[in-house]
């Protein structure tokens, strides 16, 4: 046996054929550890967010109130009356600012006059509301006064108005509220605050919103659902130094005689949901420029970001005026604001005419990643706020539209669809916890739970599968009529199909008749999961394809809800597949057939999901996987890179649910130490990840090293640096004494002599950014207390996200247990770490198994403390 036979042969035996009883009791004890640790922490998170919306299921607790019961409507509010304006005026009340009394710090004053179209006859209206403080209604008919009880039901988050006469339907009434309101301080939803640094090293207090998918009700009441579409006119009464900005462009600024206050006055929106509406008030600056349609943008940020914010400026610019060519409809206001919040609990947020950003993503050191948050927001502009969703349960088609579109836009980078998109998307939907893209919402929190990889990322691959099916033109024509026909209202999953099969009467369906969208879509929107595509020699002429269901763990249960009966894990599915050298070609796979495709030779090598258009995983038989490699060694440019990763990441796939043996997959990637190309690398590195993480022996270790090394040995991407994290696993591809010393004398050189107290690392470290993270996390992991503290000192006074963030992970590298303990309990403290940067702290203290059981243990025993947090 060579050394490489016999390599392969320990790395096999080790992690997966035939592990020893001691490697297997490790290896689940790590999976159980691990995976409880990072899942609970997600939860964490997730819970936090989820049951900050309070929702309650039923309307149900206020019957006889007033005298009167009310329909049990589950969720939503009744449809018998709906929104047509609101006029909204508030005197938002910042603490440190001149006439702002001490009792009305932290506060807002409201004023919303509501124009209500009524649709059938009624004597009551409900309006969502939460931390809202009624002072007065006035409800109003045609000039003249409608006497109206009124109740504040705060765990209901509702407000009812009963009132004294039956309103006919066809009728409009005024509901005039007068409110006080609170600028959440430990919740980053609603009207909230953020703070930061001035240059001059003072605090700072900006109060900005976000609001979706329920939070406008904290900051005005309102129909607070997706469908009830509504023009806003916005007033803002605010301290003086500071600038007001909305949704709409700014009509004027008027400073109030001898009072240190301003009044900013803004236009009328467009018809919008209330999730989408938006203020900030802060001493924010801004660099502005303008688009071919004379559209204003402007970047705004704290000051000291400035000028590492301003290069989003461009870029915004950029994506509005393709974005206006490609949809054929023009962005229908005339400014466009871009805010970089220094707390923010998403990513970014698309409010129509004011998108806010998480300062790191305008802030980022990576181009890429910034730009395509930029274009996913932008995206948004048509797709969410021009065209919305019905409903939560149809939230696919808000986000998986952003997502394709933010790639379609980036076409040069397009290559990266496959890597960011389909395989986060394929991972996401293998587990029992998934979810149908169009799904039934019967909790409230079922609402938050929505917003996940799923939904946006297998909502952009069926999207791009029902392109790649219908031909870029007709799919771009298929849009262009949606947004046309659906402009300033609510559109169905069902409404998108209806369009798109207008576009499609000249294309053959699995059945041999026309394509029908809809029929297709609806088997990939209304269950969970994709196939597995499995392809078989049946003789020397014919290869047979079946499908099954690909699912991590095949005794995992999903919920009952979501096992549709009508397709029962089965799919249309459409196999684009690659003959020798020969074109592409597409046939279907029925759900309850086997498709069969003839061989031009006996030798004749056959790929499936080519270019990688589908949603599924493919598979091949023994022969299949042979004629394959052997193909890739002797000429792999007849695949097209696509089709060479998707071979990749599908042979690891098979691999981890037992459908292929990881010796075949080990042999396949043989062929990469021949080739010098980036995106076959990046495929098997997260393979290659996985399988190191599950090695336990040093004979087993000593052998995949060697395996790496000749792998890798001659690319110009060093293993440590390419397939292993930049923190503490960098070193576990060399010799680790060797590498370790390395980067601990790199941080005493770098970091520690070079940082003196009261800096920022992103000041005085002058280490290339890729060595930052591993310097970091070596010091503190060799040298203890004395990084450890360093560390801390230079997070405390750091204001750049990255840097921040690359401090954040180091934490977890030290190797004493309650020094690691007194890291968790720093994170509950708002003084340290931002609200967004706790589960930072926690998945940095988790991912090193000297620590595997102490997030667990530390979630369980101050879960009321982090709860409150």
């Amino acid at each position: 046996m060579s050394s490489s036979d016999e390599d392969l042969s320990h790395i096999s035996i080790e992690f997966g054929e035939q592990d020893s009883k001691e490697a297997q009791k490790r290896k689940v004890a790590f999976r159980l550890g691990f995976c409880a640790v990072v899942l609970v922490a997600i939860s964490f998170v997730v819970l936090i967010v989820a049951t900050s919306i309070g929702w309650v299921k039923t309307f149900s607790f206020f019957e006889n109130l007033f005298g009167t019961s009310i329909p049990d409507h589950i969720l939503r509010l009744p449809d018998y009356v709906r929104p047509l304006t609101y006029n909204l005026k508030m005197k938002v009340y910042l603490p440190s600012y001149p006439d702002v009394p001490p009792e009305k710090e932290m506060t807002f004053d409201g004023e919303v006059d509501i124009l209500v179209e009524v649709l059938a006859p009624t004597n009551l209206i409900i309006l969502h509301m939460l931390d809202i403080a009624i002072k007065n209604v006035h409800v109003s008919m045609n000039g003249e006064d409608i006497f109206v009880k009124h109740k504040s039901i705060e765990r209901m988050e509702v407000g009812v108005f009963l009132l004294s006469s039956t309103i006919p339907a066809d009728q409009h009434i005024r509901v005039k509220v007068i409110y006080t309101g609170v600028i959440q301080n430990d919740r980053l939803g609603g009207l909230y605050k953020t703070s930061y640094k001035d240059i001059d090293g003072s605090l700072k207090i900006a109060a900005v919103t976000h609001f979706e998918p329920s939070h406008a009700r904290r900051m005005v009441p309102c129909f607070d659902e997706p469908a009830f579409k509504a023009k806003w006119t916005v007033t803002i009464i605010h301290p003086e130094r500071t600038t007001a900005i909305s949704n709409a462009k700014e009509i004027d600024t008027i400073r109030e005689t001898n009072l240190p206050w301003r009044t900013t006055s803004f236009e009328e929106t467009p018809k919008m949901s209330t999730y989408i509406l938006a203020i900030a008030v802060s001493e924010f600056k801004f660099v502005e420029g303008h688009t071919k349609a004379d559209v204003r943008v402007r970047v705004w940020s704290r000051p000291a970001a400035l000028n590492r914010t301003s290069k989003d400026l461009p870029t915004g610019i950029w994506f509005l005026d393709f974005y206006n060519s490609h949809f054929g409809i023009k962005y229908p206001l005339p400014k466009l604001d871009m805010v970089a919040v220094p707390d923010f609990s998403a990513g970014a947020m698309e409010n129509w005419g004011l998108n806010t950003y998480i300062e790191s993503v305008l802030w980022s050191d990576s181009q890429f990643s910034g730009t395509v948050t930029v274009a996913h927001e932008l995206a948004h502009q048509w797709f969410g706020n021009l065209v919305t969703c019905m409903w939560w349960n149809d939230i696919w088609l808000n986000e998986g539209f952003a997502t394709y579109m933010s790639f379609e836009a980036m076409k040069p980078l397009t290559k990266l669809f496959l890597t960011d998109v389909i395989e986060n998307a394929l991972e996401a939907d293998s587990v029992a916890t998934s979810h149908p893209l169009s799904f039934k919402i019967d909790r409230p929190v079922e609402v938050v739970e929505g917003f996940d990889t799923v939904t946006y990322f297998k909502g952009a691959c069926l999207l791009g599968m029902i392109a790649a099916l219908m031909g870029e033109e007709n799919f771009n024509k298929g849009i262009k009529r949606y947004l046309m026909k659906f402009s300033y209202g609510n559109a169905r999953s069902q409404d998108l199909f209806d369009v798109l099969d207008t576009v499609t009467t000249q294309l053959e369906g699995p059945d041999g008749n026309n394509l029908s969208v809809k029929r297709f879509a609806n088997q990939w929107t209304m269950q969970m999961g994709f196939p597995l595509v499995t392809v078989e020699a049946v003789n020397s002429s014919l290869f047979k394809i079946t499908q099954s269901r690909y699912k991590k763990n095949p005794n995992a249960v999903e919920v009952e809800k979501y096992r549709n009966p009508e397709y029962g894990f089965k799919w249309e599915v459409p196999i684009w597949y690659q003959l020798d050298d020969e074109p592409v070609k597409l046939a279907w796979l029925r759900r309850d057939s086997p498709l069969h495709i003839f061989a031009n030779t006996e030798r004749s090598t056959l790929v499936v999901n080519a270019e990688r258009r589908g949603f599924y995983r493919q598979n091949y038989d023994e022969k299949g996987w042979r004629k394959i490699t052997q193909q890739l060694i002797s000429n792999h440019k007849i695949y097209s890179k696509d089709t060479k990763e998707a071979i990749i990441y599908d042979a690891f796939a098979a691999a981890a649910i037992n459908r292929l043996n990881y010796t075949t997959v080990l042999r396949l990637l043989e062929h990469l130490e021949r080739k010098k190309e980036y995106f076959w690398l990046q495929a098997a590195s997260a393979g290659l990840r996985h399988i190191r993480r599950h090695i336990y022996t040093e004979k087993g270790l000593v052998s995949f090293q060697r395996y790496v090394r000749k792998l890798l040995g001659t690319h110009p991407l060093e293993a440590s640096s390419f397939w292993m994290k930049p923190t503490g696993e960098n070193c576990k591809a060399e010799d680790a004494e060797e590498c370790s010393a390395k980067y601990v004398k790199i941080f005493e050189e770098g970091v520690l002599s070079k940082c003196e107290s009261g800096t920022r690392a992103s000041s005085c470290v002058e280490l290339p950014i890729p060595e930052r993270s591993a310097a970091y996390c070596y010091g503190i992991k060799e040298l203890g207390n004395q990084a450890y503290d360093t560390v801390m000192e230079l997070l405390r006074m750091e204001t750049v996200p990255d840097e921040r963030e690359r401090l954040i992970s180091a934490l977890g590298c030290h190797k004493d247990i309650s020094v690691l303990r007194s890291t968790l309990e720093l994170a509950t403290n708002r003084e340290q770490f931002r609200l967004q940067e706790i589960s930072g702290v926690f998945e940095a203290v988790a991912s090193y198994s000297v620590s595997s059981g102490l997030v667990f243990n530390f979630l369980l025993e101050n879960w009321n403390k982090i709860y409150g947090r």
